[in-house]
């Protein structure tokens, strides 16, 4: 559990060797419903959309997790990059108050209203059973879930990215071993159906979650992420801490709230233009996925730069990242235009779905290249501190999209193409407004032309046992 310095070194080089492990955290993430729902797909359509129903709770445990996460990412990596290594117990502690405060919270109330969350998407009797059957067990992953979603942004704020890689890949070996004994049952253990696709999720979470905690009470790096007596709370640190990840917080919900609208225009048009949309989402995410690796290493790199006050190395790193992003997405755009229902073929045979799939392709698939620069220039502004002008961009977008469905819905009523030229306008109307959030910071935040050598003189200073906060 070793820190890593990126404030010497090439970038392009750093950012490379940070985003591995970054993309194979993600990928484990998603790979975890993924292999509940496939052993679950062997009890029957009933306990799958269960299983489907409570897996939606987990957009508000992430976004809970980024409103942590990110005031946690900027705050300690800046103090890390500035080498006030004294500082980072006080930070961190704070984040475990108040990660094990919201998540246990959280845990309890998703218990108590198991029924009620479950009856919100589904009037289906068998469909509410099953499902909070599973809600009620799986609830208990919203500790632990939010927990290693912030020790995460923690280890990355300090440059280690490996470790959390390793405890995700143990734990989700732990998961695919643990799902089908409990959910079969095998000699002496029973079969739990549904519920042992819970129990094993809670399982390999909750195990991960304890080795965590055993290097931050067990291992005393200086200057890494430990728990330190006094264990104190710090109101003005806890404000900070929720001042700046709020506003990221806000950011994920609109842009979920965003895609859910998409959704329920396309209703109108039936269940193929619905399984459509969702083909072609699931394939654009798929594309952008390896972006958001690259984004999230820009974060640590901006982070811990912008605490050493090496500005010219904060503007290098979002240059790198976004010509990093343009170039793979329009690599990956090129090869979906080429044949875009080969691409949709992969998840349907339906003719009807996959002709709307291939135009949202074609269609919403064209700002791929710009959603990459999007993911680089919030995680930029997310290592700063600054994410309120993030959210603002992300307001605006939202209000364009709506705006836009509701235009369309009244001059082209029968047109779902319409429909995805507004959502990729909208992603176009945030990027510019983006673009123009990074000039203002080129010429403010980040104007100081002898960075180098002040940013040196303040690391020296800050080197000093006397400076140091503890």
């Amino acid at each position: 559990m070793n820190g890593k310095d990126l404030t010497h070194g090439s970038i392009s080089s750093l950012m490379a060797r940070l985003a591995l492990p970054i993309f194979g955290i993600y990928l484990l993430q998603g790979l975890f419903a993924v292999v509940d729902l496939f052993f679950v797909g062997f009890l029957g359509p009933a306990p799958v959309a269960g299983l489907g129903i409570s897996l939606n709770a987990f957009f508000l445990v992430f976004a809970l997790g980024q409103a942590i996460g990110i005031g946690a990412l900027a705050m300690l990596s800046q103090a890390y990059g500035a080498r006030r290594h004294g500082q980072l117990p006080v930070i961190f502690q704070q984040c475990v108050w108040l990660t094990f405060f919201l998540g246990g919270l959280f845990w309890v109330l998703s218990w108590y209203h198991a029924t009620w969350f479950i009856g919100l998407f589904t009037d289906d009797g068998e469909v509410l059973r099953q499902g909070e059957i599973f809600f009620r067990i799986y609830a208990a992953t919203f500790l632990t879930q939010l927990a290693l979603t912030v020790f995460n942004f923690c280890w990355r704020a300090i440059g280690d990215f490996i470790t959390p890689t390793l405890l995700y890949g143990a734990s989700f070996i732990l998961n695919i071993a643990l799902d089908p004994l409990l959910i079969f049952g095998l000699g002496p253990v029973p079969p739990l159906g549904i519920a042992g696709a819970a129990y094993a999720t809670v399982a390999a979470q909750g195990l991960m979650c304890l080795v965590f905690l055993w290097l931050i009470f067990r291992r005393r790096g200086a200057g890494l992420m430990v728990m330190r007596a006094p264990f104190r709370l710090d109101w003005r640190l806890q404000r900070r801490l929720l001042g700046i990840g709020i506003p990221s917080s806000i950011q994920f919900l609109l842009f979920a709230a965003g895609l859910m609208a998409i959704f329920r225009a396309m209703e109108p048009f039936g269940g193929e233009a619905t399984a459509g949309v969702t083909v072609g989402f699931r394939i654009i995410y798929s594309a952008v996925f390896p972006t958001m690796a690259i984004s999230v290493a820009v974060g640590s790199l901006v982070g811990q730069n912008f605490g050493a006050r090496k500005f010219s190395r904060v503007k290098a790193t979002i240059l790198w990242g976004m010509a990093f992003t343009f170039i793979l997405l329009t690599v990956e755009y090129l090869a979906i235009l080429a044949n875009p229902e080969f691409w949709a073929g992969f998840f349907t045979d339906q003719p009807g779905v996959i002709a709307i799939a291939a135009n949202y392709l074609l269609i919403a698939g064209l700002v791929i290249p710009l959603t990459g620069c999007i993911f680089v220039a919030t995680f930029a502004a997310q290592g700063m501190g600054r994410t309120v002008p993030p959210m603002m961009t992300q307001i605006v977008r939202f209000a364009v999209l709506m705006i836009g469905l509701s235009a369309v819905s009244l001059m082209f009523p029968g047109s779902p193409k319409a429909i995805f030229w507004t959502w990729s306008f909208s992603v176009a109307v945030e990027l510019g407004l983006l673009v123009g959030v990074l000039a203002i910071f080129w010429r403010t935040v980040l104007r100081n032309s002898q960075e180098e050598t002040e940013g040196e003189a303040e690391m020296e200073g800050a080197n000093q046992p006397e400076k140091e906060t503890a």
